[in-house]
């Protein structure tokens, strides 16, 4: 292991107009200074600096590279500094340590985050909440809904919001539902998001009425995210939808039908072609669907649009589509295929079992008199009679004997 530089002492002959955190800026971000082992040590030195910029910057550089002190094994120790750090006396301090521990990632953090969304400073609940969020730990999803609910600060929520997002438990789709009433467009918008990410299908409602939300924004994500849960229901709100005045919403409207893949979208989608804004996306959706009653559409198009991305949506769709085509002709042809050769390998077990049948009987009795009994035998009706030679019985019965005429079920003729 590297021998810790003697940081302090370097620092100590800084001039006095130059601050410690941006001195320690210069030193750490120039790459000819030292190497980046040497710096992560430094900076390990420095968290427990009496200069309160330069353990903040200490933090927050080891968050930066907190892959690399990983990589030097040292990410426990640096963890147990980093934690008492969450309480230090200057906000920028805690909110840094709070930053670090979410980079690094150790989940021993996750009790002293919780603790801090409780802190004075909106940093570093921020912080703490965006750390916990990275870390991943359900046991943290009832303390980030109390922040959801309840503090004061738009940012520390949206954060509390994306840390619900990421650790995906189940217990956050109510008070994420509920969210979507807040008077927050942003609040609004983000729970959308995490909604989506969590994918439940108790969301596919609240995201429906979000579609009549008075944010564009929340509007665009909500048709976004219901083509990622592709549940029917969401077919005719976001078939009204393309009636929007906002672009982007008909545009993600569009997309997302195609994702669900309804043929109650087919001629709403051919009529999108004609909106140069989203005619791509209602292009691609249409061979997503793959239905043929767009062919001649997706050929206008492809001659036609204004846009060259619009003309090679509409070329791309028809390859789909004639893809599907292709496959249903496949799909008709392979069972017939396979009837064939079922009914083929059926007869070969038919004609093998009647050959043995042949055998036996003929070998159950005088020729003459077994052939006799063959002639007299009548054949089934419905079946054509096919040439059967007995070849293991060659060596035994004449020709004419070996020479007989069969039907299933044992119905032989003597030609």
């Amino acid at each position: 292991m590297l021998e810790m530089p003697a940081m302090a002492s370097s620092l100590s002959q800084i001039k006095s107009s130059d601050s410690w955190g941006d001195e320690i800026d210069r030193k750490y971000e120039d790459r000819d200074q030292a190497s980046t082992s040497t710096k992560v040590y430094g900076l390990i030195g420095n968290l427990t600096s009496q200069m309160p910029e330069v353990r903040g910057k200490a933090a927050w550089y080891l968050g930066k590279h907190a892959w690399y002190v990983d990589l030097l094994g040292e990410s426990p120790r640096v963890v147990d500094l980093l934690i008492p750090a969450l309480r230090d006396e200057n906000s920028e301090v805690r909110s840094n340590a709070a930053y670090a521990l979410g980079e690094i990632g150790d989940p021993r953090a996750v009790d002293p985050l919780i603790a801090a969304l409780r802190d004075q400073n909106f940093e570093v609940r921020s912080n703490s909440a965006r750390a916990i969020g990275k870390i991943g730990e359900a046991g943290a999803v009832d303390p980030l809904i109390v922040v959801l609910r309840e503090d004061r600060d738009k940012t520390v929520r949206i954060e509390a919001i994306k840390a619900l997002r990421d650790i995906g438990d189940l217990r956050a789709i109510d008070p994420l539902i509920e969210a979507l009433k807040d008077e927050d467009p942003d609040i609004r918008m983000h729970s959308v998001e995490a909604l989506d990410n969590i994918n439940d299908n108790r969301a596919v409602e609240p995201l429906i009425q979000a579609l009549n939300d008075d944010n564009n924004d929340v509007r665009e994500i909500a048709a976004e995210s219901l083509g990622n849960f592709k549940d029917t229901r969401a077919v005719d709100p976001l078939i009204k939808a393309f009636k929007d005045p906002y672009r982007p919403v008909r545009y993600k409207a569009a997309e997302a039908l195609g994702k669900i893949g309804d043929p109650r979208a087919i001629d709403p989608l051919i009529a999108a072609l004609r909106e140069d804004w989203i005619a791509r996306a209602a292009a691609e959706a249409l061979g997503k669907i793959g239905d043929p009653r767009a062919i001649d559409a997706l050929k206008e198009l492809q001659k036609t649009g204004k846009s060259e991305y619009d003309r090679k949506a509409a070329s791309d769709a028809l390859k789909e589509l004639e893809a599907v085509d292709t496959k249903s002709e496949t799909n008709q042809i392979v069972p017939t295929a396979q009837n064939a050769s079922s009914q083929q390998n059926a007869t070969n077990l038919i004609q093998v079992e009647m050959r043995e049948e042949a055998v036996r009987e003929l070998d159950s009795a005088p020729s003459e008199q077994k052939v006799t009994n063959l002639i007299q035998k009548p054949a089934t009706p419905t079946v054509s009679l096919t040439t059967l030679n007995v070849e293991v019985a060659s060596d035994v019965y004449s020709e004419k004997d070996r020479q007989v005429l069969y039907c299933p079920r044992g119905n032989y003729m003597v030609v």
